[in-house]
């Protein structure tokens, strides 16, 4: 499997994070970063990516929020946003807000791994963005494309039953856990419960959930993990990844942000909510899961629920991300 990591954002806390990520993410030559890094201690933070992840690193920017023709985009983008919005919340996406910046980053990383893969001659499998300051505290392996049917039935019948879930009526509840799982399996057991959901755009999963007879049922779905059009995401956007075919339909988002508005949402202007809306145009399902910790460490960040020590607590079956904050 070739995978296109997508490593962007403020330097921040990177010093701490990057090692973490090398031992659990880079696992092979195929896996690849395109790094986009907002900072202003560039020759420090360059020597300390190169250094880290050395012949995985294909690209490397140095992100610049100022820089003129992105400026000129933001504010050309924002005229349409302040149609619908209050000036309040213009203000904050211009000027404090990383909202429109981490997909404007996004877009540019996938033009990058675009060009390389045409001096290559290579196609990525999977694109997997990530940022600079999170830590991720297991491996994650891209090896679902190989899960044969009887592997997907016993992991499906095994949902069910510790959930206590009809096999048949409550599909939609059992695939959205397995789907948010099916990176690391050990998040089904989470002790600490985990809030998993589910977005269905695209007719083709729709179709299989009504398939009665249980075996047919496994064998399409088995093509769906392998084939099907869906987006993973943790935390609805601190990480997600998705083939990378289908990538090319959410990397316009940053050129177009505030173009997808849901009316019935208060907050449809924001990150979260723009790829969500995109994703449903194009008809991409979107799986996504947290459990308590990991949005912790967006907003009530505490050392001691990751860290015993200086060191990453062993049992981080609850965690698999989080944001280090300090």
């Amino acid at each position: 499997m070739k995978i296109a990591i997508f490593y962007t954002g403020e330097a921040r806390t990177i010093e701490k994070t990057i090692n973490i990520f090398k031992k659990n993410v880079l696992l092979n030559d195929n896996y690849h970063v395109f790094a986009l890094i907002q900072t202003e201690e560039r020759e420090k933070i360059l020597n300390l990516v190169k250094t880290t992840f050395q012949e995985n690193l294909k690209y490397f920017e140095f992100y610049n929020k100022d820089d003129f023709c992105w400026n000129c985009i933001q504010d050309n983008l924002l005229t349409t946003v302040k149609i619908h919005c209050d000036e309040n919340w213009i203000n904050y996406l211009k000027n404090r807000s990383g909202s429109m910046i981490e997909y404007h980053q996004m877009n540019k990383a996938y033009h990058a791994m675009v060009n390389f893969e045409y001096l290559n001659n290579i196609k990525y499998d999977y694109v997997y963005r990530v940022r600079s300051d999170v830590i991720i505290t297991k491996p994650i392996y891209f090896n679902w494309d190989n899960y044969d049917e009887l592997y997907i039935k016993d992991y499906y019948n095994e949902i069910a039953k510790k959930n206590k879930m009809d096999i048949f009526y409550d599909r939609v509840k059992i695939i959205t856990i397995l789907m948010n799982s099916l990176y690391f399996k050990f998040r089904m057991y989470n002790t600490i419960p985990m809030k998993a959901s589910c977005l269905i755009s695209d007719d083709y999963l729709k179709n299989i959930i009504n398939i009665e007879n249980i075996d047919n049922f496994i064998k399409e779905f088995v093509k769906y993990i392998k084939k099907g059009k869906y987006l993973i995401t943790l935390r609805e956007n601190v990480i997600y990844f998705i083939k990378r075919k289908y990538f090319g339909s959410i990397a316009p988002l940053g050129l177009m942000y505030g173009l997808y508005r849901d009316s019935n949402n208060p907050y449809w202007f924001n990150a979260e909510s723009q790829l969500k809306e995109i994703c449903k145009e194009q008809e991409i399902d979107i799986f996504n899961s947290h459990s308590e910790l990991e949005e912790e460490s967006l907003y009530n960040y505490n050392e001691s629920n990751y860290y015993n020590n200086g060191e990453l607590k062993d049992n981080f079956n609850n965690v698999f991300f989080f944001i280090q904050r300090s």
